[in-house]
């Protein structure tokens, strides 16, 4: 007899690069330096491999705009990979966690408001917080997604979307979740434990 292995429901993995120190980033392979990569707010970067061309990588960057992806060197940085993958339904007000390409978990979370929405689109875990800061719960992953509602969040000058704890919207969350937020994506304590050993660089696809 043979038995037939069940497909993937996410790819199984993910490329990662970790740039050794801070590197030049490209518009194209051997163009025009656009800019530095390797540490953002002072933490180093990990992020998705999106294309290889020759000895060239095409990666996520975390600066703003939402989207924007340069080319590296690939001898400057060092290659991983995820086996984490979380995708955030708003219509459902869920987000579903996975590894290997398998759903391991969900849970409802709270999402923006219709004048501060959550972005959509296709991001990763720039920034891993263990505790976050204070009222923000035991984990907060920060990712490289940014509101397009909020230019600057309390004069910050950038506004950063995250999953961090649930801020006062507990009973909304049990419930299954709605929109209560700024942009990020608000989660329950016990939830929040959950995320821990989501690696930085795990890619977190945001949908409709």
């Amino acid at each position: 007899t043979t038995t037939t292995a069940p497909h993937t429901e996410v790819p199984a993995s993910t490329d990662l690069a970790s740039p050794n120190g801070e590197i030049s980033a490209y518009d194209v392979p051997g163009g025009r330096e656009i800019g530095k990569v390797g540490l953002w707010y002072g933490y180093p970067m990990t992020m998705p491999i999106l294309e290889e061309r020759g000895t060239w990588l095409r990666i996520m960057m975390p600066e703003r705009p939402n989207g924007l992806t340069a080319w590296v060197q690939a001898g400057q940085v060092t290659r991983s990979t995820s086996r984490w993958r979380m995708v955030v339904d708003l219509s459902e007000t869920r987000v579903f966690v996975y590894r290997d390409g398998y759903e391991t978990w969900s849970a409802p979370v709270g999402i923006g408001e219709d004048t501060t929405r959550t972005p959509t689109g296709s991001y990763f875990v720039a920034v891993i917080e263990k505790p976050g800061p204070p009222g923000y719960g035991p984990i907060v992953l920060d990712l490289n997604a940014h509101s397009e509602d909020i230019e600057s969040w309390e004069g910050t000058g950038d506004a950063i979307i995250a999953f961090h704890g649930p801020f006062g919207a507990e009973q909304l969350i049990r419930a299954g979740g709605g929109k209560v937020s700024n942009g990020c994506i608000r989660m329950l304590p016990e939830d929040q434990l959950k995320m821990d050993g989501i690696t930085l660089g795990s890619p977190v696809d945001i949908v409709v």
